[in-house]
């Protein structure tokens, strides 16, 4: 069978074949069996890896509960602290407002002490 070309070369194909099915050959057989056997995995060795993954999620979810019981037990532990500094803070507040300076003064004044008045002279410091 001639074919022209695009480039106006003549091309012969020759004439079509025919196709036939043939039987496998006994390499080819060989090659599917070797296949088949290479995806073959003991029992055992399922039966092991399955274990191995529920082990781990076993000891994967006993470290999750863990760490939430340990998360509840900082959580309580911070609104501990956050209570007694708030107390600290009262109590601070509480102890500067009776020793701060009004109050001494007034106290001064109940005990019959005279106020000596700011200093009026100015300090002149000689080198």
């Amino acid at each position: 069978m001639m074919v022209r070309s695009p480039l106006l070369v003549p091309v012969d194909f020759g004439a079509p074949k025919r196709v036939t099915a043939r039987p496998a050959k006994p390499e080819a057989k060989s090659r599917i069996h070797t296949a088949i056997k290479a995806m073959y995995v003991p029992a055992w060795k399922i039966l092991a890896g399955t274990v191995l993954a529920g082990l781990f999620g076993t000891v994967y979810l006993h470290h999750v509960f863990t760490t939430q019981a340990i998360l509840r037990e900082v959580t309580q532990l911070q609104q501990t602290f956050e209570k007694a500094q708030t107390r600290h803070d009262d109590l601070r507040f509480t102890y500067e407002r009776m020793t701060g300076p009004a109050d001494v003064y007034n106290r001064a004044r109940a005990y019959g002490l005279v106020d000596g008045g700011p200093a009026d002279d100015v300090i002149i410091v000689r080198n």
